[in-house]
């Protein structure tokens, strides 16, 4: 059986001017070493369409036919919370609006706490024994709601992270859910706008949590995820909301280490990482970077490539049925360079992990799960 590793970092830091890839500058050699060693290639996304919860999806090998079916039942796991069977849970993403666009698609970074203050709010002021809202994390909440406009078999609905620079109303679906969507979020906009906490963050600089965004829609009935994954041996390190619900509504195992990434925490990571592919047939860990100081991302990433994914690599490179990809991001939304190696494996190497090197390179995969998939090619 072949064993995976997968190292998924994630570029977070919102769209600057003169902010660069996390790759670009960064003296990574044994990253280097790997793309030159191994196989190269790029995730060819849809311009523009960053569908981040879809690429988690298919890095831990779940099936992306439908891609956001069960993105709300992965918040609800995630933050403990039961849905009846005949209520729906949709995921409630807060983002910042400016003149109808989505500017920043997590509200600043704002805190669970000031979040649980704006959802008290709304269930307050839009709230019924039909809908309630539930605290998540950061900025990914719950809508939890018992009403035919809101439940059943809704459209697909964007995932927030594919809005950034949109007209959010132009995203809605058409007919009777997005009319009911329209309406609400106008609605919980003028009590979000006209709140305290935005009007603080407004004037310490930040930006405010003016605009929610539902979507990922879910029932109890599940749709693939568990069965799918159902005994699943795999296993998943993160910090991210998301993920954790990922893994439990996916029967994976799921641990959050608060690490941070300085050498210490790096070393950690590793050593954590390598227990679990004692255990389990893959292991996905997942790093996001938020940091937008320039000097900071170099040093980041070169303490990434020397103490995770060398000590990562030389391991898998002793063992003759394990194989590594590293996905990172690049500051194109439409294009994710990857490396991969292991024995037995084609190599496909390239000069470097610039965009423009990899385009030469004859791995492509529009779906993140292909790349899972491929990684266990003989």
């Amino acid at each position: 059986m072949i064993k995976r590793v997968v190292l998924r970092c994630e570029d977070l830091a919102p769209d600057r001017a003169g902010l660069v890839s996390l790759l670009e500058g960064a003296k990574t050699a044994h990253l280097l070493h790997l793309c030159q060693a191994g196989s190269a290639g790029l995730l060819n996304l849809e311009a523009g369409a960053m569908d981040r919860p879809q690429i988690h999806r298919g890095l831990v090998g779940l099936k992306a036919n439908e891609p956001q079916a069960q993105a709300g039942m992965w918040y609800a796991s995630a933050a403990n919370v039961s849905i009846d069977p005949d209520e729906a849970v949709w995921c409630c993403d807060f983002v910042t609006q400016q003149d109808g666009k989505i500017v920043d698609t997590t509200a600043g970074n704002i805190t669970t706490k000031e979040c649980q203050v704006l959802l008290q709010a709304l269930d307050e002021q839009l709230g019924a024994d039909t809908r309630h809202w539930d605290v998540g994390n950061g900025n990914q909440h719950l809508f939890v709601v018992k009403e035919d406009a809101f439940g059943g078999k809704a459209p697909r609905v964007a995932s927030s992270d594919t809005l950034l620079g949109l007209d959010w109303k132009q995203q809605l679906p058409r007919g009777n859910v997005g009319d009911a969507l329209l309406a609400l979020l106008e609605q919980a906009g003028a009590v979000l706008e006209a709140h305290p906490v935005n009007r603080v963050r407004l004037d310490l600089g930040e930006n405010p949590a003016n605009c929610l965004w539902l979507w990922g829609a879910a029932t109890q009935t599940p749709s693939g995820d568990s069965s799918a994954r159902k005994g699943a041996n795999g296993a998943v390190i993160s910090e991210s909301f998301l993920l954790r619900g990922l893994a439990r509504a996916s029967g994976l195992s799921f641990q959050a280490p608060q690490v941070q990434l300085d050498e210490a925490g790096c070393r950690q990571l590793a050593r954590s990482a390598l227990a679990d592919l004692e255990r389990h047939a893959f292991v996905y860990i997942h790093v996001p970077i938020r940091s937008t100081d320039p000097v900071e991302r170099l040093c980041l990433m070169e303490r990434l490539d020397q103490l995770v994914l060398k000590p990562i690599t030389e391991h898998i490179s002793r063992d003759p049925n394990a194989r590594f990809a590293a996905v990172i991001d690049s500051r194109d939304r439409s294009r994710v360079p990857f490396v991969a190696i292991g024995k037995g494996q084609a190599s496909q190497p390239v000069a470097n992990l610039t965009v423009e090197s990899l385009k030469e390179s004859s791995l492509k995969f529009s779906d993140s799960g292909d790349l899972f998939a491929w990684m266990a090619k003989e």
